[in-house]
């Protein structure tokens, strides 16, 4: 409600009862006014001013702030509101501002703000309070505030003050708002005392009745005690942290939402212009070069057989043969990916031209492309030129980023590949785990048991020479996928980027061979396959000192000469029993090495004997020969022996005597072989044993010597008799 309508309100009122400056003139209340007032509710909370303030304020955070109903000065009733006084006014203040967590805000700010005089009976007194509100600062400052406004006549509280002493004066002054910090919001109840001619279209007027506020002609009055009131809650408002920090967090959130939406932005546009995924054409091309990549890398650089065992050669030259097969299928998909990426170029080339200069083809529609030049190009050379170089850069880009994932297939092809070759041992490697052999794992590489000059074994092909080709096949496979030319390099797609300067100088770009053999995991990979064979090695060479005795054996069985034992057996340093542990040994050994196992399992490697059995089995078999036709021998030179003693004996003592000296011939022959028979009969036991043991152990005989033992039993049967 407007001053106009007060005054008419209120009984004897005139409309000219309005002294300079739209204050109207004091009158005595009456009874009635004194009920009205307190009948009416108070409108407690923040005045128009303080409620536009915090609007103002609040509505740029989305939000509102609640004014405890309070309305505008121009739809106020024109009853005025409940002063309160004393503690009671205390108390509703901390609970307004308690809501709002503003209690220590109010005690410890440092600005000056209006307080209410409770002390005063006249109303509530405005002064100036220090952070702490203690009553001694409070004395300290009200006399300070007075000395300043002894000095200086237009201050605010020098005129409130010479109100105070004159309740009933119509005294009334002009008021202008000012700024203390350009910073922060206009404060509306930082007012200053200003002539009339300063005033301008925005001023206040303050007398003892109370503040008038006129905005562009038009006044809203409000009743000084209630200005006041209003002026401390708007006061105490604005040092909550919400409220006294808004206008940083708003500045720094503004200023953050830019920076990071100014960023996005670059990012958003950056990307749309070098990211080759937003590109349909390029994009388009680059999952075609995935796609034929990726099906070769399911393809394995080595030719594994689950069920065959090779020899190291065997190994290497099938190695060899499947390297050839797998280059013609890495030149066939590198090919396709060459025709993928250059026609990828071609269109980005000729979509540049249209933009630039529109659908550009000639008589036969074939549209200019790559480093082509058109006639429309000639007005812009410079342009286009510029153009060109742009996208002859972003090109080699994409032909570089084809290359890498060309490459980066072949390296994962590789490292999947000796991966492969790595388990496919391990398999192998785990029954040397297992204490026994799977019938089922079948070995993969095959070495022999060889017999090296010094009657030594060792195993051929060995750890190194194994680790060696194994080695080299790895790398030649590595030789053979990093064969593939670069992409960007290639004479075809030259012409897309020749523009850029990059274009010849690749030489930041290491080989394929030289990054997959960098690369940490395909060295351990290496590391672990040498370490699979190295393990199945040393259970070979366990193995292969099984062998030892059979050497030792056949070192002994060189040395056994027929004719020292013809001599030893000769002069009785040999007996038969001799003869009999040695063909007993013999026939061991004999059985010992042809139950040598022709192969043997042992993790990776198959063991094979065969040809160390051929080598060592006749050594025992040559020695039992010799001592099969030394038997004989000797057994007939025994025999010869004991036949002409007996038979010549036998003649002498069958015979009659002629004389007396034959008598006694034959006497004497008698007593002579009675003095022999012990040694007699030993020759001929020693010539039956000599059979038996031929015959126990399948030495073969002669027919003539068996006939001639059976002539000897009859005719040394007939000595014993005589």
């Amino acid at each position: 409600m407007d001053l106009s309508a007060r005054l008419r309100s209120q009984p004897g009122s005139k409309p000219g009862a309005l002294l300079a400056g739209g204050v109207p003139i004091k009158r005595q209340k009456t009874a009635a006014d004194s009920e009205q007032q307190h009948a009416q509710p108070s409108s407690s909370g923040l005045g128009a001013a303080s409620t536009k303030y915090v609007s103002s304020v609040t509505k740029a955070n989305g939000s509102s702030v609640a004014t405890n109903g309070t309305q505008p000065a121009a739809s106020r009733p024109t009853v005025p509101p409940v002063i309160m006084k004393g503690s009671a006014f205390d108390t509703a203040v901390q609970k307004a501002v308690t809501k709002g967590n503003a209690a220590d805000e109010l005690h410890s700010t440092q600005e000056s703000v209006l307080r209410f005089d409770t002390s005063s009976k006249k109303g509530h007194d405005m002064d100036i309070s220090g952070a702490s509100g203690a009553a001694d600062n409070a004395q300290k400052h009200s006399a300070e505030i007075t000395r300043a406004s002894k000095n200086d006549p237009r201050n605010l509280l020098q005129v409130l003050h010479r109100l105070r002493q004159n309740p009933a004066s119509t005294e009334f002054v002009y008021l202008r708002p000012y700024e203390m910090d350009p910073t922060i919001p206009p404060n509306p109840y930082h007012l200053e005392v200003v002539d009339h001619e300063d005033v301008g279209t925005d001023f206040y007027t303050l007398s003892a009745f109370g503040v008038t506020h006129f905005e562009n002609g038009r006044p809203s009055f409000t009743e000084l005690d209630q200005w006041k009131r209003e002026s401390y809650l708007f006061n105490a408002v604005i040092k909550i942290p919400v409220f006294k920090k808004f206008r940083l967090w708003k500045t720094f959130k503004v200023w953050r939402m830019t920076v990071r939406y100014g960023k996005i932005n670059y990012c958003r546009r950056q990307l749309k212009k070098h990211l080759f995924w937003l590109d349909p054409r390029l994009s388009s091309a680059l999952l075609k070069v995935r796609e034929h990549a990726a099906a070769k890398t399911a393809m394995s650089m080595f030719q594994l057989k689950e069920s065959e065992v090779l020899s190291l050669s065997e190994f290497v030259s099938s190695q060899a043969v499947y390297r050839e097969e797998l280059s013609t299928h890495l030149r066939t998909m590198w090919a396709s990916c060459l025709q993928d990426s250059r026609q990828a170029c071609a269109d980005t080339m000729e979509a540049l031209e249209e933009r630039l200069f529109g659908s550009m083809t000639d008589s036969s529609g074939t549209a200019a492309a790559g480093g082509a030049s058109s006639p429309r190009a000639t007005a812009f050379k410079y342009t286009v030129q510029a153009s060109k170089r742009v996208e002859h850069e972003r090109l080699f880009h994409f032909l570089r980023l084809s290359d890498y994932i060309v490459h980066a297939a072949m390296h994962g092809m590789v490292s999947d590949s000796v991966s492969k070759l790595l388990a496919f041992l391990r398999a192998r490697n785990a029954t040397l785990l297992e204490k026994g052999t799977n019938p089922a794992v079948v070995p993969a590489f095959l070495t022999e048991i060889e017999l090296q000059p010094g009657n030594t074994v060792k195993l051929n092909p060995g750890y190194s020479e194994y680790e060696t080709e194994i080695d080299l096949v790895v790398s030649q496979s590595i030789a053979t996928v990093s064969s593939l030319p670069r992409l960007q390099a290639h004479r075809d797609v030259r012409q897309f980027v020749e523009l850029h300067d990059e274009a010849g100088n690749d030489t930041g770009v290491s080989s394929s061979a030289e990054v997959i053999q960098a690369d940490t995991s395909f060295q351990k990979l290496q590391l672990s396959i040498r370490d699979e064979l190295r393990i199945a090695f040393n259970s070979a060479e366990e193995y292969r000192e099984t062998f030892g005795p059979y050497c030792e054996m056949l070192g002994k069985n060189q040395q056994l000469d027929v004719e020292e034992l013809r001599k030893g057996a000769e002069e009785g340093e040999i007996s038969l029993e001799d003869f009999r542990a040695d063909i007993v040994k013999f026939n061991e050994e004999k059985d010992d090495i042809a139950s040598v196992r022709d192969t043997k399992p042992i993790g990776v490697l198959e063991i094979n004997a065969e040809a160390f059995k051929g080598f060592v089995s006749p050594s025992p078999l040559d020695c039992l020969d010799k001592l099969e036709k030394l038997l004989p021998e000797l057994a007939l030179k025994k025999q010869k022996a004991l036949l002409e003693i007996v038979n010549s004996a036998n003649s002498k003592l069958n015979a009659k005597p002629q004389n007396p000296s034959d008598f006694v011939n034959v006497l004497g022959l008698v007593d002579e072989m009675n003095d022999r028979r012990d040694e007699l009969q030993e020759m001929f036991d020693e010539v039956e044993r000599h059979y038996a043991l031929m015959k126990d152990h399948s030495v073969p005989v002669p027919e003539l010597d068996k006939a001639g033992l059976a002539m000897l039993v009859p005719e040394f049967s007939q000595l014993k008799n005589n």
